[in-house]
């Protein structure tokens, strides 16, 4: 293996390119060999390796931040004791322990420790002062005082020049790269402005030897051949600010509130010294940019006038307020995200990603700007009203509004480059050094247009239901919704009854009607209906005996016991064409008299409304009054009850309603075909799909008046639910789950209306996701992260 080192070392362009043919000739008359060339990216670009392979340095992971803390602690330790044993390693351990638990807990560190060099001070630091400042400020100066000269007269160095003078001189030079806007200085710009200063120190120092010095701490760096610049942007910004404090030159910070070049040498500046005149500077500039600083030279600084806190205050309070006017809701939503949004790190892949999730008060400022009326954007965390600290994160923020943010964040700014983050970005911020600050659920980039969520630091759709959580769901619902299935079996007894006799099918409707207690009725009312279907039964007089008794014992008021006399009619019809629900003869009077009533007294409209629903059902006869049941219950509803009857009234089992339940479940899960994982849109998409099919549907089906009633009332529930006009809970979400699967059953039996009936099937699995969110004893807890690509 061949290693050659600093090929931007190389003086000029022409002589670079000429060591870059020459390699090329080494590598094509020695093929077997491996070459390894280094250099800094501008000085390979202007003379390149044909048919090199070329790898760029990458910043520190967490991963490499931990070896090299660690290795960095042994090695100094080993280096300075002279010693490798238990004790050596022990302390080694210990001071990398501690450093890494103070970088956790300061997520405005993170750049420093990904850069190698400046990873390497703040380690120096660490180790020197046995502890991290508690502020930037504090840190840029131990770092400067510790790299300049501190750590050579902790080992007694003599220095070459003095530290505090060398400082000084960094000063000068760091101040006017600011005024010129410069990251790079040449060696002869350089020397212009050190050579004065200089002249201050005893003795004749050579400018190029003052360079050479201060470059070997790591504060300045040769970026390129005779290219100088600081080792971060901050060491400039900072010792620009504490040079401004020094010649007492504040006076032009004023006049640079709108420039965001100055921004961080103000902040830097502010953090130590009075802040009035920035603060009121800002305040008569009146921009977001400039309201923004002053907010932040407001939390940090060392002093500032009262009143001019109170000013900041109150235009914050108008913001949030009710009557504000929109034009100062987003000038203040405006500056949260100046303030909030720069608080940035980047990732290897050249993107930055924000250390905080999005805050309360930004939310709220962006859901205030958003209120159209038609769409309440509350997350669903319970605490969101409760919870006054507006710096907390906003947890529970839904797919859509989180996506909504990023739309109307990029729309204040003006500058389309902010994204929610994808997974990898995620990883990128690990554990070891902010990732301990970030939300255990954050939403990420959609896919495919799909909303996807980091949950602990997995990927995973939310928009997704799998087929079995459905089907499950299903079975529960069907089995706990006793009350529909008492409603439609009520009505098909007291059709069957109606075969018999008139005057039993008024008997059967005035007492099953009456009940209070639905289960009770209902295993009754299936006991009534074997009676009747018994082919046993061929007249009425040992039909008449039995039920009367039961009716008797049920009632307790013999008042149904004193109707049977009247019965004379012979039971002359076939049991299972009696029970069949689509026989013609039965009418809507029967369905509204049962409406009618149970609605006679207050405690019977509470057993009504815990027993029916129109979503299921409507009882009305706006029809007319022939109508069959399945015209009021539909074609799958109905057929299903159908089987369920007959399986009820014959079968062997004591527990009829059991049996009923099982063979309603098991026809419409087996016309439901839920085979596949359910994948669903967005609430806007998915409405706009569910109209689409509810049209298609009552269009096709106008045989069937159930489809049109039903729709009537659930496309409101289900707008309401989506669009936050109406809270789930679980009633509701059964409710609508069973309407949207006898829909979607419905689209298919007219006229095979597959895509139509897809679309009910998503609003099940809608339903289904958005209940376990809101129903669970878990809070939501889904926040917001922002990304962007600069």
């Amino acid at each position: 293996m061949v290693l050659l080192d600093g090929l931007d070392e190389v003086a000029n362009d022409e002589n670079r390119r000429r060591v870059s043919y020459w390699v090329e000739r080494q590598i094509s008359q020695y093929p077997e060999n491996d070459f390894v060339i280094t250099s800094r990216p501008h000085g390979y670009q202007a003379a390149p390796i044909n048919g090199a392979t070329v790898l760029q340095t990458r910043r520190f992971d967490d991963e490499q931040v931990l070896r090299f803390i660690n290795g960095w602690y042994s090695a100094i330790e080993r280096i300075s004791t002279g010693a490798d044993n238990v004790a050596v390693r022990m302390r080694a351990q210990e001071g990398a322990d501690d450093l890494l638990r103070r970088l956790r807990s300061m997520p405005t560190l993170y750049e420093l420790t990904a850069n190698p060099l400046l990873l390497t001070m703040v380690a120096n630091v660490h180790r020197f002062r046995g502890a991290l400042p508690a502020s930037r400020v504090d840190l840029y100066r131990d770092i400067c005082e510790v790299m300049l000269w501190r750590r050579q007269e902790a080992k007694n160095i003599v220095l070459q020049f003095p530290g505090d003078s060398t400082e000084g001189a960094l000063r000068r030079l760091a101040y006017e790269m600011m005024i010129r806007n410069v990251r790079d200085l040449s060696l002869a710009e350089a020397s212009a402005l050190l050579r004065p200063l200089l002249a201050r120190f005893p003795g004749l120092v050579r400018v190029e030897l003052f360079v050479e010095s201060i470059t070997s701490c790591g504060i300045l760096i040769e970026r390129e051949r005779g290219l100088y610049s600081f080792a971060h942007q901050t060491f400039q910004e900072y010792l620009s600010a504490v040079y401004i404090r020094d010649k007492g030159i504040a006076d032009a910070l004023q006049h640079a509130v709108n420039d965001t070049w100055w921004r961080e040498t103000i902040l830097l500046y502010t953090a130590r010294n009075n802040a009035d005149h920035i603060v009121r500077a800002c305040l008569e500039s009146g921009t977001a940019t400039a309201l923004a600083l002053a907010f932040d030279c407001s939390e940090q600084a060392t002093e500032l006038d009262p009143s001019l806190r109170r000013e900041l205050d109150s235009l914050l309070d108008r913001a949030f307020s009710d009557e504000s006017a929109s034009e100062m809701r987003h000038l203040m939503a405006r500056v949260f995200v100046t303030r909030k949004l720069r608080g940035t790190v980047k990732l290897s892949s050249g993107a930055r990603i924000c250390v905080h999730p999005v805050s309360k008060a930004m939310y709220r400022l962006f859901a205030a700007d958003l209120a159209d009326g038609a769409h309440a954007r509350r997350p669903d965390d319970p605490s969101y009203d409760t919870d006054t600290d507006m710096d907390k994160p906003a947890l529970g923020v839904r797919a859509e509004d989180a996506l909504a943010l990023v739309t109307w964040i990029n729309a204040l700014s003006g500058d389309p480059t902010y994204r929610l983050p994808t997974n990898d970005d995620i990883r990128d911020i690990t554990a070891g050094k902010i990732g301990t600050l970030l939300p255990r659920h954050v939403w990420l980039q959609p896919k495919d247009g799909r909303p996807v969520l980091c949950v602990r630091g997995n990927a995973r759709e939310t928009n997704f239901l799998p087929k079995d959580d459905l089907s499950r769901r299903l079975r529960a619902d069907i089995f706990e919704s006793l009350g529909w299935h008492f409603q439609a079996a009520l009505a098909r007894t007291a059709a069957a009854a109606g075969c018999v006799d008139q005057n039993l099918r008024a008997v059967v409707i005035e007492h099953f009607s009456r009940s209070t207690d639905p289960e009770r009725a209902f295993d009754k009312l299936l006991g009534l209906a074997s009676l009747i279907a018994s082919e046993s039964s061929k007249t009425i007089a040992p039909f008449e005996r039995p039920l009367g008794v039961m009716l008797r014992n049920a009632s307790g008021d013999g008042y149904i016991g004193s109707k049977l006399p009247f019965i004379g009619k012979t039971f002359n019809t076939d049991p299972y064409e009696a029970i069949n629900l689509n026989h013609d003869r039965v009418s809507a009077a029967i369905i509204n008299y049962i409406a009618q009533s149970t609605e006679r007294t207050g405690r019977r409209r509470r057993v009504r409304s815990d027993i029916s629903h129109p979503l299921v059902m409507d009882f009305n006869d706006e029809y007319g009054m022939n109508l069959a049941l399945r015209q009021i219950m539909g074609h799958a509803y109905s057929e299903a009850m159908s089987k369920a009857w007959i399986h009820a009234c014959t079968g062997r089992s004591r527990d009829r309603r059991s049996l009923y339940l099982t063979a309603i479940c098991t026809d419409v899960m087996r016309r439901a075909k839920i085979d596949h994982d359910l994948h669903f849109p967005l609430p806007e998409e998915m409405l706009r799909l569910v109209r689409a099919a509810s049209d298609n549907l009552v269009r096709r089906a106008a045989s069937n008046g159930w489809p049109r009633a039903t729709l009537q009332h659930f496309l409101p529930a289900i707008e309401g639910i989506f669009l936050r006009h109406e809270r789930l809970d679980a009633s509701l979400a059964r409710l609508v789950r069973v309407t949207a699967v006898l829909l979607s059953i419905e689209s298919k039996l007219t006229n095979g209306f597959r895509e139509e009936a897809a679309a009910f099937l998503q609003v099940a699995a809608a339903v289904t996701r958005l209940e376990d969110r809101l129903c669970s004893e878990e809070r939501p807890d889904e926040a917001i992260i922002l990304a962007v690509d600069r």
